[in-house]
């Protein structure tokens, strides 16, 4: 009886995701895949603890519009992401965090934005996103990182991101 019960309220709780997910557009499926691996990855390394040497200052030297966090650098196969920690208020930071590939520097956001502190009874998070079609890898981390499901509007659509996965909601017209 418990195993019916069990599976019974699983579904339940289960089918409004199932129900509202749609497959990914073909046109992201790529996107969503590496934002999904790097995003991953990115928390792996976050877990092990920052770096920093005389390359990484001299790299984050050249950055000049940091927010007003504290910044950790993490290196995965030759990329430097530059993460932006919460203030001692708490809050999630969605941005700005940086990306450091072939010279290049990605910014998760266009502001700086920590949420105000929530009830630790809160499921998910909501923000817009203008720099992609798609959720990123950051979204991805803060997702791992706060345990909490990021709900991201782009102008294709309504995304979910939790634990690791980004689901396809609902088609923006």
């Amino acid at each position: 009886m418990k195993k019916i019960l069990f599976t019974f309220i699983s579904f339940i709780l289960l089918s409004p995701i199932l129900a509202y997910s749609l497959d990914v557009p073909e046109e992201s499926r790529s996107e969503v895949a590496k934002a999904m691996k790097d995003g991953n990855n990115l928390f792996a390394e976050y877990l092990k603890g920052p770096i920093s040497d005389n390359e990484i200052e001299r790299i984050k030297s050249k950055i000049d519009d940091f927010c007003d966090f504290q910044y950790n650098a993490y290196l995965i196969d030759g990329i430097i992401y530059f993460i932006a920690e919460p203030p001692v208020s708490g809050g999630i930071v969605f941005g700005r965090h940086y990306k450091i590939s072939d010279g290049k520097v990605i910014k998760s956001t266009i502001t700086c934005f920590a949420s105000p502190d929530e009830p630790q009874n809160t499921l998910a998070a909501f923000t817009t996103h203008l720099l992609s079609d798609t959720p990123t890898e950051f979204h991805v981390f803060v997702s791992l990182k706060y345990k909490k499901a990021v709900y991201v509007v782009s102008k294709t659509g309504i995304w979910k991101v939790e634990r690791g996965r980004i689901i396809f909601i609902e088609k923006r017209e």
